[in-house]
């Protein structure tokens, strides 16, 4: 009797076994909208393959020009899962210009109203709480058409779009960083319920957002970052090539929180990024001609409206921003060893309207910075 209640308890564990997924890699080897091969149906498989274990989502596109790298987009792609790895630098062939990136997506026809990739982190609208997604390698472009900064449309696409809560996300990295230009918002996060925490533990690294791939040419995005965040945060990092390159927004940074009331206090760490300058850190983007069609227009660097949230920022170029290089409002602070005004010797003026701009209810530490105006 007891061999026989053992043998059916190997079977039960055997058969519960069975029937978790394992983790996959879906390799895209098309660049067309939809079919086998194609980023679309990679998303369905993986979504379909659960998220209990990591999948990963490869590229073999076969071909060597540019547009032998293109997918172009007719609809909003599934939303990306959580356990979820999108890695473009597993494409054969030099990256595009000074980035990481070695795949394209954009829409067929410019604007959208879709983004280029969607997180729906909301269980209020048919999602689910998102973790662990990692994304890697890609050129984000076009799906807005931003001509100025003064009355755009905001039913436009963006180039990530984090709907809800999520956690874990990763986008970018020292050799794996994407290029997002050309969106409404290069990277928002966003939720209309108040009951939703926002983003939390993620990292945003060794991108550039809203210049081209080269990291000189202005591409506007009307965001660069649109963040609402719970816990912690890293823009940049420790080491310089953590940080991004965040210029030629009208906000490059934006950083809130939502509506809960029962939200965990936030930390924001933002180090070693290039904030309105180009690649170089010596050329500034003030006067393109999208900033010029409004002389009074507020253009921030960094611009933050956060209760109980903690602002770090250090080792940031921060210039070149017609408004305020760094606002902050219901915020604690620490702005330390940043050039703010200046290029990346110290020594060029490449000015901010204002440098650093503090409303009320402010707590702020370490005002210790290299300035000019």
């Amino acid at each position: 009797m007891f061999i026989k209640k053992l043998s059916l308890l190997v079977l039960l564990i055997s058969i519960l076994c069975c029937n978790v997924a394992l983790g996959a890699t879906f390799i895209v080897t098309s660049n067309i909208d939809a079919g086998p091969g194609t980023l679309r149906e990679a998303l369905t498989n993986a979504a379909a393959n659960g998220t209990a274990t990591q999948d990963i989502i490869q590229f073999k596109l076969p071909g060597t020009l540019v547009s032998d790298r293109t997918i172009r987009l007719r609809s909003q792609l599934p939303a990306i899962t959580s356990n979820v790895v999108i890695d473009g630098t597993s494409q054969a062939g030099i990256a595009f210009g000074v980035s990481d990136a070695r795949v394209i997506i954009e829409p067929e026809t410019t604007p959208v109203n879709f983004s280029g990739l969607f997180i729906n982190g909301d269980p209020n609208s048919g999602g689910a709480v998102a973790k662990s997604i990692e994304i890697y390698g890609l050129y984000i472009r076009n799906f807005a058409k931003i001509t100025n900064f003064s009355n755009p449309d905001f039913n436009q696409g963006s180039g990530i779009y984090i709907l809800g809560d999520a956690s874990n996300i990763i986008i970018g990295a020292p050799g794996k960083g994407n290029v997002i230009c050309g969106n409404l918002n290069g990277i928002v996060n966003y939720s209309n319920y108040y009951n939703v925490n926002g983003l939390a533990d993620a990292s945003i690294q060794s991108n550039i957002i809203g210049l081209l791939d080269d990291g000189y040419t202005a591409a506007s995005n009307f965001d660069g970052l649109n963040l609402f965040i719970s816990k912690t945060v890293n823009i940049g990092g420790a080491n310089a090539n953590m940080g991004n390159i965040i210029s030629a927004n009208a906000v490059n940074i934006g950083i809130g929180n939502t509506s809960n009331f029962t939200v965990m206090p936030g930390t924001i760490n933002i180090q070693n990024n290039k904030i309105g300058t180009d690649y170089t850190g010596k050329k500034d983007f003030k006067n393109i001609p999208i900033f010029q069609q409004n002389a009074f227009m507020k253009a921030y660097g960094i611009s933050i409206n956060a209760t109980n949230t903690t602002a770090n920022i250090s080792a940031n170029i921060i210039s070149g921003q017609r408004f305020a290089g760094i606002a902050i409002e219901q915020a604690t602070f620490n702005i330390t060893g940043n050039k703010i005004g200046t290029d990346i010797t110290g020594t060029a003026d490449l000015g901010n309207g204002e440098g650093i701009r503090v409303g009320e209810s402010l707590v702020g530490h370490h005002w210790r910075a290299e300035c000019s105006k």
